[in-house]
């Protein structure tokens, strides 16, 4: 069912079944960032999507674009602004919450297409796909399907 959606094939060894999206977060964020490093979350986000950061002794970094930002440009643009040499992933969530922005295809393959530069994961948290009212949902496993979780 989820390479349908996506677009892109699902093996079982790549499925991970945990108590929810934010336990699910959380075992990304400890498999994958280590003590120090950062992660870059387009603000505003759920409060414990910073709290599960922390949790692991990283860094989270704010990147104001959900409510800011009003092109694909200015989205990257910001987080190069906000990247450092700790930076390990970049975190977002579309349709949002607690905007209801959905961000566009186009969004999400410069913002995808900047992280892959930069050799940072993707955690991209759909668990809203369902809640579309104007527009299309893309998917950005189906964009960037390497280093997007």
């Amino acid at each position: 069912m989820h390479g349908r959606r996506t677009g892109v094939a699902t093996e079982r060894g790549q499925v991970v079944v945990t108590g929810g999206a934010t336990a699910g977060f959380a075992a990304l964020v400890g498999s994958l960032v280590s003590p120090g490093e950062e992660v870059l979350l387009v603000a505003p986000y759920w409060p414990l999507i910073a709290g599960s950061v922390r949790a692991f002794g990283a860094t989270p970094v704010d990147v104001p674009i959900m409510t800011d930002a009003e092109s694909a440009e200015e989205a990257v643009a910001r987080l190069e602004q906000h990247r450092s040499d700790k930076t390990v992933a970049v975190y977002w969530n579309t349709p949002h919450n607690p905007t209801g922005r959905l961000l566009p295809r186009e969004w999400l393959e410069a913002m995808s297409q900047w992280a892959t530069k930069h050799d940072l994961w993707i955690f991209s948290d759909d668990v809203y796909e369902d809640y579309v009212y104007e527009g299309e949902h893309a998917y950005t496993r189906s964009i960037s399907p390497d280093n997007s979780l």
